[in-house]
């Protein structure tokens, strides 16, 4: 099962952008280097100016796990540290895979469920109030 990493960072808005230019090497080796990682990424808030995103996708709980062991994390969290990050919430949440087909960009979603996993319904932009498409 995936896990995916979703949250925030409060940060100084005048250093935000230093601090993302100094996490952006360790971003890139993370991405490059650690086995099971699917997506990894620190970004500014386009509203907030004192907030980062942290959004992350792995493979796996092992694979997860050995990220928290990796020297890449451990210099991206002492770097965060240096650079006076805040408060962070983040949160992880285990992914179940739904195959998604997006036909045009105005078209609703079309979603099959996994055939190891006919007991989840399928999910489209359909049941969606309209503000949410």
């Amino acid at each position: 099962m995936e896990i995916l990493i979703v949250g925030t960072i409060t940060v100084d808005p005048a250093h935000r952008g230093a601090l993302l230019a100094a996490i952006r090497p360790l971003v890139q080796k993370t991405r490059r280097e650690e086995p099971g990682c699917l997506e990894y990424a620190f970004t500014a808030d386009t509203v907030d100016d004192d907030r980062v995103i942290v959004v992350e996708r792995w493979q796996d709980e092992s694979t997860l796990a050995a990220h928290f062991m990796h020297p890449n994390f451990l210099a991206t969290k002492n770097t965060l540290h240096d650079l006076g990050s805040g408060k962070s919430v983040i949160r992880k949440y285990r992914v179940d895979i739904i195959t998604v087909a997006v036909i045009g960009a105005r078209d609703d979603f079309k979603a099959t469920v996994r055939k190891d996993r006919p007991d989840r319904p399928a999910l489209g932009m359909a049941r969606l109030p309209r503000r949410c498409r």
